[in-house]
């Protein structure tokens, strides 16, 4: 089971993490960061996510979420976002800008008070896990995972079957190719 970029928007986060459970045994799920979600915040997003302790906690948005965003930062990280030097970043430090995990029997979680502070952005101990790079032999499982998740399995299945298609035109047209040479 993959849940990518889904329990930001619901109004009740919980019953969609014991309904994961109870669906499948195992998964992965993703959201934005709470660090994310203050320098490039989506209206329609309700909650802030961290990863703390093997546990996801979840908290409602605040005005401080907004505020970063189009206050603070005047929106200059939505016009980057699709700059390739901003992915590279952050994919370098994916826990700064997502929080991923990968479950089994369970998700570990807990909703907790608008107002708890995840992390002291001013601490560098304190954001000090954000900041791990990540290792490069975790990359390209790492990019994969990603690729999985945003890619529904109707649009793998077609990738599949256009790729069946690619193979069988290119073995007919290297065996004419082949027969063609011969004569």
């Amino acid at each position: 089971m993959i849940c990518n970029q889904v329990v930001e928007h619901l109004e009740q986060p919980s019953r969609a993490l014991d309904e994961l459970t109870r669906v499948e045994k195992r998964g992965f799920l993703a959201t934005p960061s709470e660090f994310e979600e203050m320098i490039c915040t989506a209206p329609n997003h309700l909650w802030a996510f961290a990863e703390q302790d093997g546990e996801l906690r979840f908290k409602r948005k605040q005005p401080i979420h907004e505020l970063a965003t189009t206050q603070v930062f005047g929106g200059v990280f939505w016009m980057l976002h699709s700059n390739p030097l901003y992915k590279r970043l952050m994919f370098e430090y994916p826990k700064l800008f997502w929080v991923s995990l990968e479950w089994e029997g369970r998700i570990n979680y807990r909703e907790v008070s608008a107002n708890c502070q995840f992390y002291d952005y001013h601490n560098s101990v304190s954001v000090g896990p954000l900041l791990e790079r990540a290792r490069a032999e975790n990359l390209v499982e790492s990019l994969k995972r990603w690729l999985f998740s945003i890619l529904d399995l109707q649009q793998i299945g077609r990738i599949a079957a256009v790729r069946r298609r690619l193979r069988e035109l290119l073995i007919r047209f290297m065996g004419r190719s082949t027969k063609e040479s011969h004569s």
